[in-house]
């Protein structure tokens, strides 16, 4: 049982050691100085899908950009911040979402864009 203040750890037994899951301290800086308000700009002209908003889908951005920077620093690449930047967007203008892609889902963006579902208020 919780107390109050109380958190949670879980570990990572079942991931191999062999994987580095932290991203550096630079990574994390041009996440957030760099890439982040690129993103925040360039979703001006997006229009939401059901009860989405700007702010969950620059969050979405930005969860799957830091996912692209950790992959391309693990993998010891360079690239500028416009292509990181560039490819989170376009992952979220198709319809894809940081907590996977999923067009079984019902209440997921990518079902409402193909139209295998359509949303609605019960009200």
């Amino acid at each position: 049982m919780l107390r109050e203040g109380a958190f949670c750890v879980y570990t990572t037994d079942h991931i191999s050691r062999s994987k580095n899951l932290c991203m550096s301290p630079q990574t994390g800086e041009l996440l957030v100085n760099e890439v982040a308000p690129r993103i925040r700009s360039s979703l001006v002209g997006i229009t939401s899908i059901g009860s989405e908003d700007r702010e969950e889908l620059e969050q979405d951005a930005v969860a799957m950009a830091a996912g692209l920077l950790e992959s391309i620093e693990a993998r010891g690449k360079q690239v500028t911040p416009g292509n990181v930047a560039y490819y989170a967007v376009k992952q979220i203008r198709q319809g894809r979402r940081s907590t996977g892609f999923f067009k079984s889902d019902a209440h997921h963006p990518a079902a409402q864009v193909s139209g295998r579902s359509m949303g609605g208020f019960l009200g």
